[in-house]
């Protein structure tokens, strides 16, 4: 009887040991998200942006289907002065340049506020609101350029 009791008690151990919790909300939704967008967000997408006739904002994502991804921001102008280095082809001085490279992801908080980040681990992660993504466009906020435009089409 004593050794029937506890073969019950490891069986009963080790079945709720087994259990997986439920998946929260937010979980479910970053699921959701990723079968509905992370086949649309791989390429590359770039877009501008002229602030007061003479400052450019530029980003650049590159996200590719092995989850490693890339993010560049930068500012340039017309006007020389300031500049980290000499005028571009264009004519246009870099004034200000950020970059990350690392993972990106697709998510979605217990807010059920969705997001797309790129992970450095060198300088920190970028977050930006995500809205969608198509074959030609991309949605994002927290960025100058809220839609930027597929370079490169899978």
């Amino acid at each position: 009887m004593k050794h029937a009791l506890i073969s019950a008690a490891a069986a009963l151990l080790m079945s709720a040991c087994g259990l997986d919790p439920e998946p929260t909300a937010a979980t479910l939704a970053t699921q959701r998200l990723n079968e509905l967008y992370a086949d649309k967000v791989v390429g590359e997408w770039s877009g501008d942006t002229l602030r007061g006739g003479d400052m450019l904002i530029s980003e650049y994502f590159k996200l590719d289907a092995d989850k490693q991804g890339k993010y560049v921001f930068t500012v340039k102008s017309r006007d020389g002065e300031g500049a980290l280095c000499g005028p571009d082809a264009d004519g246009w001085y870099t004034l200000y340049a950020d970059s990350a490279v690392g993972r990106w992801r697709l998510s979605v908080d217990d807010l059920m506020n969705k997001w797309l980040s790129v992970s450095d681990t060198t300088s920190g992660s970028r977050v930006f609101s995500f809205s969608s993504a198509d074959d030609n466009e991309l949605h994002v906020g927290g960025t100058y350029v809220k839609k930027l435009e597929k370079v490169t089409h899978n």
